[in-house]
């Protein structure tokens, strides 16, 4: 097993900083954080989502009541409407006028999704006691992952299906389940089995194929055990590594490490709280990509 270089230090910069989420408290918050996990996916950053969550919560399209048949029309309406009004004068207007395209064009699965989980979370029982019952019980957590994902983004599917299957909220895949849960609270030992996770398994093993989620998490498992860290932080901490990597030129990205990530944060006077406030806001990004983009000095 190949360990990047100084991958434990990131984690422990990481862990000294941030404290783990707490269990989730109300119902509404619950909801919240899987409205952000319904808009995550496909080629969408942390920041298109984050920028998307709050135009479509400000506009009041994220409360379970607001679901109703014509849900799709008003929201394709709305998001029509908040290109227009993207201010030119304002950072990265090119990143939102994307990230709302995006969303456009996967709207009925985004709905669908929302509509499927609306439906099932009454259906069978997930709600705020329900996750602090099973925090901290891995197996429990484990369980809950499986029997609600579903295959594929693809949250329309026949009747046939849905019946073979009466607990899965179809659309939820295993990253946005991660997503949802781990803002909740819950699951925290887990990391999704997206791009990123499957660039870093290629890290550790160079053969590196499964992309199976609980492949994908024993793997990571064993390699938490290895440098001594705890999941959850260093799933941050791979997070972290893989998003800076992704902004990377080519070349530069073939040779990137922890150790060059947290020089470039030394040299351009960035703790780990900048890095984060910066990946996660759409308007910092053409800032973020200018300095991982040049060519720095490690």
């Amino acid at each position: 097993m190949h360990i990047p270089n100084k991958f434990a230090d990131l984690v422990g910069m990481i862990e000294k900083r941030y404290t783990k989420p707490p269990v989730v408290e109300s119902d509404e918050d619950m909801w919240n954080h899987f409205c952000k996990a319904a808009l995550s996916g496909g080629e969408r950053s942390v920041a298109d989502v984050n920028y998307m969550h709050h135009l479509l919560e400000e506009e009041g399209l994220l409360y379970r009541e607001s679901l109703k048949d014509e849900w799709v029309r008003y929201t394709l309406e709305f998001l029509q409407d908040a290109k227009d009004d993207v201010d030119p004068d304002q950072p990265n207007l090119k990143g939102k006028v994307k990230a709302i395209e995006k969303v456009e064009a996967e709207i009925d699965n985004i709905c669908m999704l929302l509509k499927n989980a609306d439906d099932m979370f009454d259906l069978i029982g997930i709600d705020t006691e329900f996750l602090q019952k099973i925090a901290g019980n891995t197996e429990e957590e484990k369980e809950l992952i499986g029997k609600i994902t579903s295959y594929s983004e693809n949250a329309i599917v026949k009747k046939s299906l849905r019946s073979r299957h009466p607990a899965r909220i179809w659309g939820l895949t295993y990253s946005k389940a991660v997503f949802w849960l781990n803002n909740c609270g819950i699951a925290l030992q887990f990391i999704p089995n997206d791009e990123f996770s499957m660039k870093f398994m290629r890290e550790l093993e160079k053969n590196w194929q499964s992309k199976d989620f609980f492949d994908v998490n024993d793997k990571f498992e064993e390699f938490c055990e290895r440098i001594s860290a705890d999941p959850y932080y260093a799933g941050l901490a791979l997070w972290y590594f893989e998003a800076t990597r992704k902004l990377m030129t080519r070349k530069n990205a073939r040779y990137y490490s922890p150790l060059k990530l947290m020089n470039i944060m030394k040299n351009n006077d960035m703790d780990i709280e900048d890095l984060r406030v910066s990946l996660e806001d759409i308007e910092n990004w053409e800032y973020l990509k200018e300095v991982f983009k040049s060519d720095p000095k490690f």
